[in-house]
């Protein structure tokens, strides 16, 4: 079986999730840093250009070029799923197909 890296396989991603000393940050294609390692949690940017990001227990948002367009200050603990689009999250049960802005 091949293994190959994230940063193969989402070629339409502009970032991409990077750990280092147990903190999440992003990087572009080529490895440069582009969000310093600050976050406790992190997704892969999403179809729509966003990533969600967690610092001391509170889910944000960035965009595809790295600026936080929602602080970290959502509980998301009772989602199946995080996802952001813009300053929307996706609701509690991700059947219902919604996004909240609370």
């Amino acid at each position: 079986m091949k293994k190959k890296k994230h940063l193969g396989l989402l070629t339409s991603n502009k970032l991409f999730v990077s750990k280092n000393n147990g903190k999440y940050g992003f990087v572009d294609k080529d490895g440069n840093v582009v969000v310093d390692y600050i976050y406790d949690d992190a997704t892969e940017q999403n179809t729509s250009g966003y990533a969600a990001v967690k610092k001391d227990g509170l889910w944000g948002a960035i965009n595809l070029n790295g600026d936080v367009v929602v602080e970290p200050t959502y509980n998301l603990d009772d989602n199946e799923k995080i996802d952001f689009i813009g300053k929307w999250h996706i609701c509690e049960d991700t059947n219902a197909n919604y996004y909240l802005d609370e």
